[in-house]
C-alpha cells in the first residue's frame, strides 16, 4: 500500500525545474537535496526525473550509494547509473551517445558489474583522473543532443571516490548542459566526509541547496487519504507521532498501529523501530540516559528538570546533550526554552526499551521535582499542569494523578486547547475515578460537574457524540437528586450538542425540556432566557420562523431584565436570524451584528461563531455578497485561530464563505476552501452543506460524476433540516436538466417541494419552482397541453412564496425566472423578463445567473440575439461552466462565439491549423505544444491546466514561461493571441489576462 499522488513538494519541484532550465541553456549546475530519513527525497527526485524526460526530453542517469560501511564499491552511484543506461539503451546506443569518454568508463562498468566493456585489453580498475575526466567528457557529449540530469542518491553512504567525483564536477562543469543532483539525509554526524565537503566554502558557493521539509498536517492528511480511510483524530495522531515524516506515517498506517485498540500507545512498526534503534545504538551511555529522560517527558523538557532527573555532572550532561543534538535526536523547542525528542516515534522506541520499573521511577522523580519546584516545569500554567498530570499518571500514583488531571483539564480549557482538555477529562472519568477511594475529594468536583466539563471539551474537540454521552450520564445522575435548575442547564447543553450531531428532532425535545425545567427553577431568568433561545433556534431549523421570532424576542427582554449580557447576545442572535429568514433582513442584520459584538466582548466562543454564521445568512438574504464573504471569512479566521474549523460551527462558516464565493463566480477559490475542510473527513451530517455546495459547482461545470457522488454522500447523512433537503433536491434537479433528463428533474423538484410544504422557507421554494418550470418547459414546450396543470401549479406556488417576501430582491428575481420559464412552457413571448433578470443579476454581482439569463434572452424570438449570446458564452468560458457554454454554442451554431468588440478577428479563427512541425521549428517540445494547445483552446488558470494534464501547478507555470520565451512574446495573453491570429489550433481561444 503506497500513496501515488504527489503532495506538498511543488516548491522544491519548481526549483529543480528552474535549475534544469538553466542547465539546458548551457549553465551546468549542481544541486544538493537534504532531508531526514523518510521525508520524501526519493519521491521528489522520481517525480522530477520523470518530468525531465517528458518535458525536456532529458537524458536521465540515476544511481544510489550503497550502505556497505567501508565504501567497497568506488563510484557506486555512477556505476549503477551507467549500468541502467546500458540496460535501457543497449551497449551500442550508449557508446554512441556517450561519445569518446565511454572508452575510459566502460572498464569501470566491466570491473564492478561483469558487463563486458568491449575493451577487454584494459585490465584492472581505471585510474581516478581517467574516471573524472571521462565523466565530464561523457556529460558534455550527451548534452549536445538533450540536457542531462545526473542523480546520485543517498550520498550519506557515499564512498570517497564518489565524493571526489561530485566535488570535481561541481567545480569544473561549465557549459555541459548538465544538472547534477545529490541527495542525502540531514542528520550527518560530526566529521562525516559529506558534512566536511558541504562545509567547504568553495564547494558551498558552487551548489544550490534544497531542504525537503516534513509534511504539514494538511499535507499529511492528503497523503494518508490515498493509503486508507482515516478519521480526523487518527490523522492528527499520525501527524503527532510521525512529525509529518512521510515514511513514518506510511509505516504507522500499513502496520495497523493507528487502529490498534489495545491498551497503551500504538507500538512502533518494526521497519521504523529498527531504524530508530540503529540510531540509538551509536550513543554513549550518558547520551542514552538523556534520551531516556527526554522520552519519558511530555514531549518537551525544561533544561533544569532534565538536570534534576538525569543526576549527571554538568559537564557530562552537556556532552551528552551535544551528542544527542549532533545526531539529530533531540532538538531545542522553537521558543528556545525546552528540549524535545525529534520524533514521537523515536521517543516511543526509546521508551519501550526501558523496563517498567525504570519508567515508573523516572516519572515519579519528574512529578516530585515539579511539585517541589514549579519553576522546573514549562513556563505556561497549562504546561505545568499537563506535565504533572502526565507524570503522576505514569508513575501510577492515582490520587495525585486524579487531582492533577482535573487541574490540567481546567487549565487547557482556559487556553482553548480542547483536544488536550478532552484527554485529561477522559483520563479522570474513564481511567482514574474508579481507582481512587474518595474521587470527589481528590478531584474537588462532583462527577456530574466533571461530566459537564468533559462534554464541553469533547464538543469543541469535534467529538459531539462523546459530548452527548457525557451530558446524558450527567443528566442521569441529577435526575435522582431532583435539581431542576441544574438539570435544565444540562438539557440546554444536550440540545446544543444534539443539534451539532445532526439530531435536530431530539435537540428540539431537549430544548423544550430545558425550558420546562428552568421555568420551574425561577428566579434563574438568565438560564431560562438561554433555554428559550435554544428552543427558538430549533424552531428556526424546522422552518417555523414566526414562532421562533416571538420566543427570541421574549428571551431578549428577559435577559435585559436580569442584566445577563451573554444571554441577551444569544437572544439577539436568534431574533436577527428569524427576521432575516422572514424576509426582513434589514431589521435582522443590526441585531446580528450586536450579537457578534456581545459575544466578542464576553469572550463566548459558541455564541461568537453562531452569530457570525447567522450574520452571513442575513447578508445573503439582503443580497450583500461582499459583506457576506467578509463576515464568513472573519468568523472562519476566528475558528481557524482556535483550531475549530472541524467543528460544526466552523464547518458552517466555511460553507457560507464557499456559497458566497460560488455566487460571485470565484469557483476555484470556493472549491479549494471546501475541499480543504473536507480533507479532515468530517462526518456526513456535519459536512452535508459543504458537499452540497461543492456539488453545485460541479453541476455548473459539467462534472456530473463528481456531483452525483457528492449528492449520494449527503443522502447518507439523513439530514432532516428542510433548508438542506430542499436545496439538495434543487441541486439534483439542475443536474438532470443539464443532462437533458427533465422527467428526473421534475421528480426531484416535487420531492423538494414536499419537504418545505409546511415551512416558511420561501426562497428555496422559489428556487425549486424555477428549476421545475425549466424542466417542464424542456419536457413539454413542444406539446404544452401535455403538461396539464403542472406548470400552473408551480407558478402559483412561486407567486405565493414571493408574496411572503415582497421586498426581497432574490425572491423577485426567482419569480421573474418562474414567469419566463412558464411562458416558454406555454409558448408565449417572455418579453423583456430575461433581460431584466440579467440586468438585475449583473448589478448584484452574480455572473453565472447573469450568463444563464443572457442565454435565455438570446433564444427569444426568431433571430438569435448574438450580443446576449456572446456575453453568455464569454462568462461561461471564464467560469468554466461547460454545460452553459455548450448550450450557447448550440443555440448559435457557432462554437467560437465571441463578444462583438473582438469580432474583427473572427475570420482568422478559421485558418487551417498549423502542423505540429511548425511549432517544433520554433523550439517547442511535444509537452509544451500540448500545454499551449489547451491554453489557446480554453484559457484557464494554471491550476485547471494542471488538473487536465495531471501535473503540478508549478510545472504548468514553467511550461508557459518557456512557451512565451520561445514564441518571443511577453505574456500568456500574447501567446493566446498569437495562436489565434496564426490559426495554429482548431479550437478558438477566448480572451484571457495575466
Amino acid at each position: 500500500m503506497t500513496a501515488v499522488q504527489f503532495i506538498g513538494r511543488d516548491n522544491e519541484l519548481q526549483r529543480l525545474g528552474a535549475l534544469l532550465h538553466k542547465a539546458a541553456d548551457g549553465a551546468a549546475t549542481t544541486a544538493v537535496v537534504a532531508g531526514e530519513a523518510g521525508a520524501g527525497k526519493s519521491r521528489l527526485l522520481a517525480r522530477f526525473t520523470a518530468q525531465a524526460r517528458d518535458t525536456h526530453g532529458a537524458h536521465v542517469l540515476q544511481g544510489s550509494c550503497i550502505n556497505l560501511g567501508g565504501g567497497l564499491i568506488p563510484y557506486a552511484p555512477l556505476v549503477e547509473a551507467l549500468r541502467l543506461l546500458i540496460r535501457e539503451w543497449g551497449e551500442e546506443r550508449t557508446r554512441a551517445a556517450a561519445g569518446p569518454g565511454w572508452d575510459d568508463l566502460a572498464p569501470l562498468i566491466s570491473v564492478f558489474t561483469g558487463i563486458p566493456s568491449g575493451n577487454e585489453h584494459v585490465s584492472g580498475q581505471p585510474g581516478r583522473l581517467h574516471v573524472l575526466g571521462a565523466v565530464l567528457r561523457m556529460l558534455e557529449y550527451l548534452g549536445r543532443s538533450a540536457p542531462v540530469v545526473l542523480v546520485f542518491e543517498d550520498m550519506h553512504w557515499a564512498d570517497q571516490s564518489t565524493l571526489d567525483l561530485v566535488a570535481y564536477l561541481a567545480r569544473t562543469m561549465s557549459t555541459e548542459r548538465t544538472l547534477l543532483v545529490c541527495s542525502h539525509r540531514s542528520e550527518l554526524p560530526a566529521g562525516h566526509a559529506l558534512r566536511v565537503l558541504l562545509a567547504e566554502p568553495d564547494f558551498g558557493r558552487r551548489v544550490q541547496s534544497l531542504e525537503v521539509p516534513s509534511f504539514t498536517e494538511l499535507e499529511l492528511r492528503s497523503f494518508l487519504k490515498e493509503l486508507t480511510p482515516l478519521d480526523r483524530d487518527m490523522a492528527r495522531h499520525c501527524y503527532e507521532l510521525s512529525g509529518g515524516n512521510a515514511f513514518f506515517a506510511e509505516q504507522l498506517v500499513v502496520s495497523g498501529a493507528l487502529t490498534n485498540t489495545g491498551p497503551g500507545t500504538p507500538r512502533v512498526p518494526e521497519s521504523v523501530n529498527e531504524l530508530m534503534l540503529a540510531r540509538i545504538a551509536v550513543l554513549n551511555a550518558p547520551a542514552k540516559k538523556v534520551l531516556q529522560v527526554a522520552a519519558a517527558a511530555a514531549r518537551r523538557l525544561d533544561d533544569r528538570l532534565l538536570e534534576a532527573v538525569c543526576e549527571l555532572p554538568a559537564d557530562v550532561l552537556d556532552g551528552a546533550l551535544h551528542e544527542c543534538r549532533e545526531q539529530g535526536m533531540i532538538v531545542i523547542d522553537p521558543n528556545g526554552d525546552a528540549y524535545a525528542v525529534r520524533h514521537a516515534l523515536l521517543s516511543e522506541a526509546v521508551y519501550h526499551q526501558m523496563g517498567l520499573g525504570e519508567r515508573r521511577r523516572l516519572h515519579t522523580r519528574m512529578a516530585e521535582a515539579m511539585t517541589a519546584d514549579v519553576a522546573l516545569g514549562l513556563a505556561q500554567e497549562w504546561g505545568i499542569a499537563v506535565e504533572s498530570a502526565h507524570h503522576w499518571y505514569h508513575a501510577e500514583r492515582h490520587p495525585e494523578a486524579l487531582a492533577a488531571a482535573v487541574h490540567a483539564g481546567e487549565a487547557t480549557m482556559r487556553v482553548r486547547a480542547f483536544h488536550e482538555a478532552e484527554k485529561q477529562y477522559g483520563r479522570v472519568l474513564d481511567a482514574l475515578w474508579s481507582c481512587v477511594p474518595d474521587p470527589e475529594r481528590s478531584a474537588g468536583r462532583t462527577r456530574e460537574q466533571l461530566l459537564a466539563a468533559g462534554a464541553e471539551a469533547s464538543r469543541w474537540a469535534g467529538h459531539v457524540s462523546q459530548a452527548v454521552e457525557r451530558v446524558e450520564e450527567a443528566i442521569c445522575i441529577l435526575t435522582t437528586q431532583a435539581h431542576p435548575g441544574r438539570l435544565g442547564l444540562l438539557y440546554e447543553r444536550l440540545g446544543s450538542y444534539q443539534w451539532e450531531a445532526g439530531e435536530t428532532e431530539t435537540a428540539q425535545s431537549a430544548y423544550a425540556e430545558a425550558v420546562r425545567l428552568l421555568a420551574e427553577a425561577a428566579p434563574d431568568e438568565a438560564a431560562y432566557a438561554r433555554a428559550l433561545v435554544g428552543l427558538a433556534m430549533a424552531e428556526i431549523r424546522s422552518g417555523s420562523y414566526s414562532p421562533a421570532l416571538a420566543r427570541a424576542q421574549q428571551a431578549v427582554e428577559l435577559a435585559r431584565t436580569c442584566g445577563d449580557v451573554s444571554a441577551e447576545g444569544r437572544a439577539l442572535n436568534a431574533a436577527g436570524l428569524a427576521l432575516a429568514l422572514l424576509g426582513r433582513a434589514g431589521e435582522g442584520e443590526p441585531l446580528l451584528r450586536e450579537a457578534v459584538d456581545i459575544a466578542d466582548r464576553t469572550d463566548h466562543l459558541e455564541d461568537l461563531l453562531r452569530a457570525y454564521g447567522n450574520l452571513t445568512v442575513a447578508l445573503e438574504l439582503a443580497g450583500d455578497l461582499t459583506g457576506w464573504v467578509d463576515a464568513a471569512r472573519a468568523g472562519l479566521r476566528r475558528a481557524q485561530a482556535l483550531g475549530l474549523t472541524d467543528t460544526r460551527l466552523g464547518i458552517v462558516l466555511a460553507n457560507n464563505a464557499g456559497v458566497a464565493l460560488t455566487l460571485l463566480g470565484r469557483w476555484d477559490e470556493a472549491t479549494t476552501m471546501l475541499e480543504e475542510v473536507l480533507l479532515s473527513r468530517p462526518r456526513i451530517e456535519q459536512s452535508a452543506f459543504l458537499r452540497l455546495t461543492l456539488a453545485e459547482v460541479h453541476v455548473a461545470r459539467g462534472r456530473n460524476a463528481e456531483a452525483e457522488e457528492l449528492i449520494g454522500e449527503v443522502r447518507k447523512g439523513h439530514i432532516v433540516d428542510p433548508r438542506f433537503v430542499s436545496a439538495m433536491y434543487a441541486c439534483e434537479a439542475e443536474l438532470w436538466c443539464w443532462q437533458e433528463q427533465p422527467d428526473r428533474a421534475l421528480e426531484a423538484v416535487l420531492g423538494g417541494l414536499a419537504t418545505v410544504a409546511d415551512t416558511e422557507n420561501t426562497l428555496v421554494r422559489l428556487r425549486l419552482c424555477s428549476v421545475g418550470l425549466r424542466a417542464a418547459a424542456d419536457r413539454f414546450s413542444a406539446a404544452p397541453q401535455d403538461a396539464g396543470t403542472l406548470g400552473a401549479d408551480l407558478l402559483a406556488t412561486a407567486r405565493r412564496a414571493a408574496e411572503a417576501q415582497p421586498g426581497n430582491a432574490e425572491a423577485r428575481v426567482h419569480l421573474w425566472m418562474c414567469e419566463a420559464e412558464h411562458r416558454r412552457l406555454v409558448g408565449e413571448d417572455p418579453g423583456t423578463i430575461w433581460s431584466d433578470v440579467a440586468t438585475d443579476s449583473e448589478k448584484r454581482g452574480l455572473p453565472y445567473q447573469t450568463a444563464y439569463a443572457r442565454w435565455r434572452q438570446a433564444s427569444v424570438g426568431r433571430d438569435v440575439d448574438r450580443e446576449a449570446a456572446a456575453w453568455a458564452y464569454e462568462t461561461a468560458t471564464r467560469l468554466g461552466a461547460v454545460p452553459l457554454q455548450a448550450a450557447v454554442a448550440k443555440l448559435t451554431g457557432d462554437p467560437f462565439l465571441q463578444k462583438p468588440d473582438t469580432a474583427h478577428a473572427r475570420d482568422a479563427a478559421v485558418r487551417p491549423a498549423a502542423t505540429a512541425q511548425t511549432l517544433k521549428d520554433l523550439g517547442l517540445t511535444p509537452r509544451e505544444i500540448e500545454v499551449y494547445q489547451l491554453l489557446a483552446a480554453n484559457p484557464q488558470s494554471n491550476r485547471e491546466l494542471a488538473k487536465r494534464l495531471f501535473i503540478a501547478e508549478g510545472t504548468v507555470a514553467t511550461h508557459i514561461h518557456r512557451i512565451t520565451r520561445k514564441l518571443g512574446v511577453e505574456s500568456r495573453t500574447e501567446a493566446v493571441a498569437l495562436a489565434y491570429t496564426s490559426g495554429w489550433f482548431v479550437e478558438h481561444p477566448a480572451s484571457t489576462s495575466d
